[in-house]
């Protein structure tokens, strides 16, 4: 990007109130740029109604929303299901699932 490109949005956004702008109190080259707290809060979408459970599908019937719901369960408090098959989780995926557990315990499909 252009240095005079660069300056004109800083210059567009610091006129906005969005950042300030602030000179280096040794020689005064250097400008360091701050966002200005909560100018951009208004751009955040509102916070997402509470959801009672999360069901994960996959096409094909692969196993992949199996190994989705675990993953969920070991990072939300909120319930996951599959709407998998099991009679499809076949024995490549019950190995990467296991390779997962070895290799991130944390992120392990529990049984």
């Amino acid at each position: 990007m252009p240095s005079n490109l660069l300056a004109h949005h800083l210059r567009t956004l610091e006129q906005a109130g969005v950042i300030t702008r602030r000179r280096s109190e040794g020689d005064r080259r250097r400008a360091y740029l701050r966002l200005v707290p909560g100018t951009l809060d208004s751009l955040v979408a509102a916070p997402a109604a509470a959801v009672p459970r999360v069901l994960f599908v996959c096409t094909a019937n692969s196993a992949r929303s199996h190994l989705a719901a675990a993953l969920w369960r070991r990072a939300s408090h909120v319930p996951a299901a599959s709407a998998g098959d099991p009679a499809s989780f076949d024995t490549a995926v019950a190995d990467l699932r296991d390779r997962v557990g070895r290799l991130a315990p944390h992120l392990a499909a529990t049984s």
